[in-house]
């Protein structure tokens, strides 16, 4: 590991334990050795921070930053150590083709092979079929469940697959924003793979993210049910009041009762018997005045669309009709 690395959460870079190896090494051996015995959860050390480091003095866009993970050195000494297990039989569960990204293998192999193939093609005059894949690091493109499969058809042993991936998978990490750490406060978790599907999504996300203009003004509270913006009972109650009363409905009509009571509960469950409120309404020959008592109806709201029922009125309708359903035809 390079020296000059930036330290991770716990504050100690690769130069603290390279200076101090000899104070250090007997505790960071005894957690690798509980680590292979299964006896300690590596999750706690795997964790990191994601920092932007400014690209430019004064930096104010997201595209002036750069991300830099940290990572804790003694979880990052951990993985080196299984990795360099694998490495003295790397070349027999990875295909010689494999030229990137493999210690003691040349990317620029990959390239120079195609050439040679192209170059012999054209030279026999034969036809083919040529598949050019750009060169990236697989980490955030595998699967790691079937990762743990290929390594079980490998003939690698249960624990050591299942700590393989322990290391590869189920981290944390935590955002820096001003020198400050946010956690639990911003309730977001990061992981650091993806699937297919994930590395899709995130690459809208960015787009979305690019497009979001934050304002320099002070966050405030805005009642979103009131023109105003601020919040009114009158609103409120017309919120609750709002919504489908499906099963009332159904409760009526499927009720035991003579069609007419049906007829008249949902005439007065939507508010459309002919009233003298109803009758103005429509400039027929009314005051508006009750015909019985000559006083104007309280509490008698207009509605809007014949689908949407107010709850309430609904429910007295659904009591109306039961309480006559004792009257015969």
């Amino acid at each position: 590991m390079k020296t000059d690395t930036a330290p991770g959460p716990d504050g100690f870079p690769v130069a603290f334990f390279k200076r101090f190896w000899h104070q250090t090494k007997h505790g960071i051996l005894h957690i690798l050795n509980d680590f292979v015995l299964g006896r300690i959860d590596i999750s706690r050390l795997n964790f990191g921070i994601l920092s932007l480091i400014p690209k430019v003095p004064g930096a104010e866009q997201i595209s002036q930053y750069r991300p830099i993970a940290l990572i804790n050195v003694i979880f990052k000494i951990i993985s080196k150590a299984y990795a360099s297990k694998l490495d003295p039989i790397a070349h027999r569960i990875i295909s010689p083709n494999q030229t990137a990204f493999i210690k003691g293998r040349n990317i620029l192999d990959g390239p120079l092979a195609l050439l040679e193939i192209i170059h012999d093609i054209r030279k026999r005059k034969h036809s083919g079929v040529l598949l050019k894949l750009d060169f990236e690091k697989a980490y955030d493109r595998v699967n790691w469940d079937f990762l743990g499969e290929v390594l079980r058809c490998k003939g690698f042993d249960a624990g050591y697959i299942h700590r393989i991936l322990q290391l590869v998978s189920g981290g944390q990490t935590a955002i820096s924003i001003n020198d400050a750490l946010h956690h639990d406060e911003l309730h977001i978790r990061f992981r650091r793979s993806l699937d297919q599907e994930g590395l899709r999504l995130w690459g809208e996300l960015q787009g979305l993210l690019a497009s979001v203009y934050l304002s320099t003004d002070h966050d405030q509270v805005t009642w979103h049910l009131d023109p105003s913006g601020s919040y009114t009972v009158k609103s409120m109650y017309a919120q609750l009041s709002r919504g489908t009363t499906v099963a009332h409905a159904k409760d009526m009509w499927e009720a035991k009762l003579p069609l007419k009571i049906k007829i008249f509960s949902w005439q007065l469950a939507l508010d459309k018997l002919p009233t003298g409120q109803q009758i103005l309404t429509r400039h027929g020959p009314s005051n508006g005045l009750c015909a019985l008592c000559a006083v104007e109806p309280k509490g008698q709201g207009k509605r809007k669309g014949g689908a949407k029922l107010d709850g309430t009125r609904a429910k007295g309708a659904v009591r109306a009709a039961q309480a006559a359903g004792g009257l015969k035809n």
